[in-house]
């Protein structure tokens, strides 16, 4: 197991207390939650593909993180007359 991989299991270990404001917290906080559950995963798919020395596997990452840019605007949008 390389270092990238280790690094990339203790960051997807961090992101349980964030589930946890996910499923408890506020409308506001869910959604910064998840903010931050977007960044750590686009963080450790990067991570993932240098660790398996993938390269390719990049792309995804740079997708997910252009995906996650958009649906969260939209996601504020929708819910905007709740907030």
């Amino acid at each position: 197991m390389t270092g990238f991989v280790a690094a990339s299991i203790a960051m997807l270990a961090c992101t349980l207390p964030l589930g946890a404001v996910l499923w408890r917290g506020k409308l506001i906080e869910a959604v910064m939650a998840l903010q931050v559950v977007g960044a750590v995963v686009v963080m450790v798919l990067i991570m993932l593909s240098e660790g398996f020395g993938r390269p390719g596997e990049f792309e995804l990452a740079v997708v997910v993180a252009v995906l996650l840019l958009g649906s969260g605007l939209v996601f504020l949008r929708a819910l905007e007359r709740w907030l």
